[in-house]
């Protein structure tokens, strides 16, 4: 019988009231070295991690740089463009900048769990496929949804090699706090037997799931899901 041993690591440390979200960045340096621990162990190539800011992006670039992982591929899966209004980001131009500078590739993609999705959601107050895959994912925990998620985007930007092993990293509102070991897949493929989503080990998440707070959108989406104006003041 072969077998393979390795440690999960989980975060306990979660705030539950509205005014210390902000908090949820402290796991951020933690789960970033022990991507790169793990990386180094596997011999992984490749990397990939949502950051809607830059901050998270730049403390992996840190952790790989100390663990001496020069070569391993960082692709930054930045979300999309109108999540804060028609044609904005929060992912600033000279956080990329300097990302780029460092290696890093830089995606700006729509999600492969949302897109079309959300845009059902709000007009007709249904519910597609699509979200109830990303509900299931979220309950083992938010960045478990989130490292799939941008595993498949990513992978149909063609900046991640599918069928290759790599490391996706999401998190919990700000920051990131969970890890996996994947083999990414085009969102077409995601059930196909050979070439389709394979997760195949855990290396940190939060102990308790803690709900997501919505975003500033779905705030107005609760108020009226079938008569939803994007982007109303």
């Amino acid at each position: 019988m072969d077998t393979i041993e390795s440690k999960t690591v989980y975060f306990t440390n979660y705030p539950r009231t509205k005014g210390a979200w902000n908090k949820w960045r402290e796991n951020t340096p933690e789960c970033c070295r022990l991507v790169a621990e793990r990386a180094k162990e596997l011999g992984v190539k490749q990397i990939v991690i949502a950051s809607d800011t830059g901050y998270s992006a730049f403390k992996l670039m840190e952790a790989l740089k100390k663990a001496n992982l020069k070569s391993t591929k960082v692709v930054v899966d930045a979300g999309m463009y109108g999540e804060l209004g028609p044609n904005k980001t929060s992912f600033d131009a000279e956080s990329r900048k300097k990302l780029e500078k460092m290696g890093a590739k830089i995606v700006f993609a729509t999600s492969a769990f949302t897109g079309m999705s959300r845009a059902v959601r709000w007009r007709y107050g249904t519910i597609l496929v699509a979200e109830v895959i990303a509900a299931v994912y979220k309950t083992v925990s938010e960045g478990l949804k989130v490292a799939v998620e941008i595993a498949m985007t990513c992978a149909d930007s063609g900046e991640l090699l599918v069928g290759e092993e790599c490391i996706a990293i999401g998190g919990t509102v700000r920051g990131v706090d969970t890890a996996v070991v994947l083999t990414p897949c085009n969102s077409f493929a995601f059930f196909d037997g050979k070439w389709g989503m394979k997760i195949h080990e855990i290396i940190c998440m939060p102990r308790c799931r803690t709900p997501r707070p919505p975003s500033a959108l779905d705030y107005e989406t609760h108020k009226s899901a079938v008569n939803f104006v994007a982007y109303s003041p």
